[in-house]
């Protein structure tokens, strides 16, 4: 049962607890069993107890115990996305008994120390809506009551429980619009009298790269006029999109005068597009009978990927975004166009390539795995991850950023392998991290092609990882003889032997002594 309780200052109203139908509704949540208090915020530090897919965040655990899962000194981390509908400004009130933690997009509070189920209040904010931003929130019981909720205040309105409707799993594509509005206006100047016929043709070809807009005038012996316009507003396509616009105007004036004509609303399909709402819309100069290209605006440029496109065809759409200045979240929107279509191995490896030609910053870094992770990867996709891992441009930080990123996504046995055998990986990660990705490989498939890499990658790591391979792995079955224990001088196999020859020396009996 959901529930809700009194703040300090005000009564919340209480959403609707149905689960949407959507499979990707809800936030993603795996509780622990913890020993310290308060706890360690990880996903490694403690026993996993158990993992549950809640509608929304508003929860007593005394009436609704996890199951698997002690009543006192356990933890829960809540991971997902949470859309906001449009505002002026918005305040985000949590309430935790005992400790509970919040972060939405870069904005972070809460308290993390054993109290009542008391709230604490944002400042009035202004973030993007419409756009899912990521959510992670952190909660832990001690003993005594308990509760977590998450509630909103949109425009001073009425607090209310952030609604289930608002939470997804993954990242969600805005919704996608049909058409764009082109609205032109031109003002001509005359230096005489005359009557003059103009033919007024605008061709507008678009790609993910750039937008090139010719004019072409012509008067009847007169100068050619300086044309200025137009508002376009906005423009975002992701496929190559052509609308011709014709105009036939005879204008009869006297001596400097003003004329405006104005073409009315023409509507254009566009294929795919990422809906794109820009602060202010782009403005363009035209000169009559010249052509001039003009770069995207920085406004979260979209660079989605035709399925036949080449790998040169998508390393310079991925160009074009990292060419931008772009807000976090314009990036972040951004490069998921690119990595949650249906790539193809040759696809993904431009893609990666491209992104990681040069260092990128850790903000931009956890967008690009994000935007990765949101689909399944085939083995062959990860390996070139694990790849690009491995370059001069991913610093460790960043390396063992990825590592928990794909940690927390469920880690696979061949992902499992392939960080494994990656000796920069195993260079980069800590013992908990390692712990979780040699749990998870089964030495009895690996080739031995990969347990070769795997023993260089180990015996090259730091002592908590040789640590966490040695616990996790039963070093002594036969796939890693090479590899030397901690502590030790000889290989697995040698001591094998040792082992072997001891026992037998063991199973022959002692001779007996001869009495007289």
């Amino acid at each position: 049962m959901r529930w809700l309780v009194f703040a300090p200052v005000a009564l919340l109203a209480v959403f609707s607890s149905g689960v949407q139908a959507q499979s990707n509704a809800g936030i993603n949540t795996v509780y622990y069993s913890v020993t310290d208090i308060p706890p360690t915020k990880s996903d490694y530090a403690y026993d996993q107890c158990g993992s549950e897919i809640e509608n929304n965040i508003n929860r007593s655990f005394d009436g609704e115990p996890v199951d698997g899962c002690p009543d006192d000194m356990f933890m829960a981390h809540y991971t997902g996305f949470i859309t906001l509908p449009q505002h002026n400004t918005i305040r985000f009130w949590l309430a935790a008994d005992d400790g509970g933690t919040m972060k939405i997009g870069t904005t972070e509070w809460g308290s993390w120390n054993d109290k009542g189920c008391s709230a604490e209040e944002t400042d009035a904010l202004t973030l993007e809506a419409g756009v899912p931003l990521r959510l992670d929130g952190w909660f832990y019981e001690n003993g005594g009551s308990t509760c977590f909720m998450l509630a909103w205040q949109i425009d001073n309105g009425d607090w209310q429980i952030v609604p289930d409707e608002a939470f997804t799993r993954r990242f969600v594509e805005p919704a996608t619009p049909t058409s764009t509005t082109l609205v032109e206006t031109t003002t001509t100047e005359v230096p005489t009298t005359t009557t003059s016929t103009t033919v007024l043709q605008v061709q507008t070809t678009t790609t993910s790269l750039s937008v090139q807009t010719t004019v072409q005038a012509s008067t009847s012996s007169q100068p050619s006029p300086t044309t200025t316009a137009s508002t376009i507003a906005p423009t975002s396509t992701l496929q190559q999109t052509t609308s011709t616009i014709s105009t036939f105007t005879t204008t009869s004036v006297s001596n400097n005068p003003t004329t405006t004509t104005t073409v009315d609303e023409v509507t254009t399909t566009i294929k795919k597009p990422r809906a794109v709402t820009p602060s202010t819309a782009p403005t363009t100069t035209i000169a009559t009978q010249a052509s001039t290209t003009t770069s995207l605006p920085a406004q979260a440029p979209t660079a989605a990927i035709e399925a036949n496109a080449s790998a040169e065809q998508v390393a310079t759409a991925v160009s074009a975004i990292l060419e931008q200045d772009l807000s976090p979240a314009q990036f972040s929107e951004a490069v998921g166009t690119v990595f949650t279509a249906q790539l193809t191995t040759e696809q993904f490896t431009a893609a990666l390539a491209t992104v990681f030609d040069a260092p990128i910053s850790d903000e931009q870094f956890d967008a690009v795995i994000s935007a990765v992770l949101d689909e399944p990867l085939s083995d062959e996709q990860f390996n070139e991850l694990v790849g690009v891992l491995e370059s001069d441009t991913v610093t460790p930080d960043q390396v063992a950023a990825a590592v928990d990123a794909v940690i927390e996504s469920g880690i696979t046995e061949e992902q499992a392998t392939a960080l494994a055998t990656s000796e920069k990986v195993l260079a980069s990660v800590d013992g908990d991290q390692a712990h979780a990705i040699f749990d998870a490989v089964d030495i009895g498939n690996i080739t031995p092609e990969q347990a070769t890499q795997l023993v260089s990658a180990v015996q090259n790591a730091p002592t908590e990882v040789k640590q966490a391979f040695e616990a996790e792995v039963n070093v002594f079955a036969g796939a890693v003889d090479t590899y030397v224990p901690i502590g030790s001088t000889v290989p697995v196999s040698s001591r094998r032997v040792l082992i072997a020859i001891s026992a037998a020396m063991s199973a022959v009996p002692l001779p007996t002594r001869k009495t007289r």
